[in-house]
């Protein structure tokens, strides 16, 4: 099940500069898995965290906001899947830039520290 967020891109120049380049670095890496033949059909690499990052961020630089549920049920319809946990993962760390310029993101492809479980210091721990 896709988590419902509204990401909302800031209204500030230098962020969106940002958000540009994490754009063109999601892509680089979304071209290196369709070279890397892990999958049989190249645009399966969009099922990956890297991605759905990439998704995410191309939508929300050209329309300013992305709901994600809905965007995850257009991807569904697309693909004819969605990896759940991918997706959630993608949307939480964008999210985090947009709200604290990535300060939760420990690395590129790790969820952001309120949603992993195996994680001491998170919140998500503590209700398991």
């Amino acid at each position: 099940m896709v988590i419902k967020r509204k990401l909302i891109l800031p209204n500030d120049a230098e962020f969106k500069a940002s958000l540009e380049k994490k754009l063109k670095e999601y892509k680089k890496r979304v071209k290196m898995l369709k070279k890397s033949k892990k999958f049989s059909n190249p645009d399966m690499a969009y099922s990956t965290i890297a991605g759905y990052k990439a998704l995410i961020a191309q939508r929300l630089a050209w329309r300013g906001e992305v709901d994600t549920q809905r965007f995850g049920e257009e991807l569904k319809e697309e693909y004819g899947f969605i990896d759940f946990i991918a997706f959630n993962t993608a949307a939480a760390v964008i999210d985090d830039y947009c709200r604290t310029g990535g300060k939760n993101v420990i690395k590129a492809e790790e969820l952001p520290r309120e949603l992993d479980p195996l994680r001491k210091d998170s919140p998500a721990r503590r209700s398991r």
